[in-house]
């Protein structure tokens, strides 16, 4: 098999970029930038939240950034600005112990009233603490069960309901859920001036399950906050009929949706035929996927091998710009390393080949492909493609069946760009023997 080197050493930056994004990924965000600003034009929105799902590395990030600029475009340093976009990287928050105290701070930061809050004596400041408290108490509830007031803390609280059964005696008490509801929707309406507010929320599916799904959680109440326009009784007020301000929010979360039902499953793994989808529909009325587009490859990277590099990175289960860059990143390593005559090898180092960029594609894709070939002999693989080929003379192995669920697994093993399918041409066992060599290639190096 021929051999490739790479006509450049310098290594390719994987950065989001809001500008050089690829044309379908340009034209979803601008669409998306259309239909948001649409709706926040509306008097009756359709949805105050989207899901945006892509895989790994399928340009989410970019996607957002290009989003936040062009919804940026739309102030003009005016106070006739009608949409303020806050973007929330949640994954630089996982340290908090909630996600939504951080998510508050963030909204004050992205308002020309923060400073403000630093007024204790401020109305602005005073709403903040109250919206702070109510987000502590319901991640206490969650968290133990119970409200763990301290005593200064249940006296007001009791202090509180007296004045309200005094006040509107027919009405119940509000629960810590509704009132963080209307302080939610105050704060937002004072820091923002009445403004549409979109929190673009990057990086969930990063984060513990555990965190993902406070943030939802919170989220999916203050949704609920944000779409009920009737009247209610503010915080401060014995006016059951006042009508909160008309501050729109819409919420963008952008996250892999095979990790986010990940997350809802163990959150209800207690209830064996929950169903995640429900979860998603009813948090996310409209849900969009990122568009599978291939990866922009620089034409002078590998020369006259470029068609081959092409070919492998144009398969559904690899065309996703991070793997592709991260991949060349990796054999620009390999090839710099083995060309470095100061390092002495035990053993004479073999050039790159494409059956070794598909392999770096394959074990970057699917991790765990690389601890099975360290660990199975070829009569698994060979086991493999019985199951592939429903050819399985015996009982099914449930690790075999288990590794097939992958998305795109299958489909790769079963047909390898450089090597052919394995019906007519290479075989799974004689395949993974080749992969064999690589990966002792890859290790000599320190790949």
């Amino acid at each position: 098999m021929a051999s490739l080197s790479f006509l450049e050493v310098n290594f390719i930056q994987d950065k989001p970029t809001k500008e050089d994004l690829t044309a379908e990924l340009c034209g979803f965000a601008e669409n998306l930038h259309e239909l948001i600003t649409s709706e926040a034009k509306s008097q009756n929105p359709a949805f105050h939240s989207i899901l945006i799902s892509g895989d790994w590395g399928s340009g989410k990030t970019s996607v957002l950034r290009r989003l936040e600029s062009l919804l940026s475009q739309e102030q003009d340093g005016t106070d006739n600005s009608e949409i303020v976009p806050i973007f929330f990287e949640a994954w630089k928050h996982e340290s908090e112990s909630n996600l939504m105290t951080s998510l508050l701070w963030t909204l004050v930061h992205h308002s020309k009233h923060w400073q403000d809050i630093a007024n204790e004596n401020s109305d602005i400041a005073e709403t903040f603490k109250t919206s702070y408290r109510y987000t502590i108490q319901l991640l206490t509830k969650r968290v133990t069960g119970s409200n763990l007031k301290d005593v200064h803390e249940n006296a007001d609280y009791l202090q509180h309901l007296q004045l309200q059964a005094e006040t509107s005696p027919n009405l119940p008490p509000k629960t810590d859920t509704h009132r963080f509801q209307i302080a939610f929707k105050q704060l937002i309406s004072k820091l923002f001036d009445n403004k549409n507010i979109v929190i673009i929320v990057d990086d969930l599916d990063r984060c513990s399950p555990e965190s993902a799904m406070l943030l939802l959680d919170n989220m999916r109440i203050l949704m609920n906050a944000v779409d009920d326009n009737s009247p209610q009784a503010s915080l401060g007020s014995t006016e059951a009929n006042e009508k909160l301000p008309g501050t729109k929010c819409t919420f963008i979360v952008a996250m892999d949706k095979t990790v986010l039902k990940q997350a809802i499953n163990h959150k209800f793994s207690a209830l064996s035929s929950y169903d995640s989808h429900r979860y998603l529909e009813k948090l996310f009325p409209l849900s969009l996927n990122i568009p599978v587009t291939a990866p922009q490859i620089a034409e002078t990277t590998v020369g006259e091998h470029q068609a081959g590099i092409d070919k492998i990175f144009s398969k559904p289960y690899f065309k996703n710009h991070r793997l592709y860059l991260r991949c060349i990143n990796q054999a620009k390593v390999f090839d710099f390393f083995s060309k470095d005559k100061k390092q002495n090898y035990s053993e004479p180092v073999s050039q790159l080949s494409l059956l070794d960029i598909e392999w770096l594609a394959a074990v970057n894709r699917w991790p765990q492909l690389r601890a099975l070939l360290d660990s199975k002999d070829e009569y698994f693989w060979q086991k493999v493609q019985e199951h592939i080929t429903n050819d399985v003379r015996k009982t099914p192995n449930p690790e075999i069946l288990e590794l097939l669920k992958q998305p795109g697994l299958r489909e790769f093993l079963t047909d390898s760009s450089v090597l052919g399918n394995i019906h007519n041409e290479t075989s799974l066992q004689e395949r993974f023997a080749r992969y064999e060599a690589t990966l002792e290639k890859m290790k000599l190096i320190g790949l």
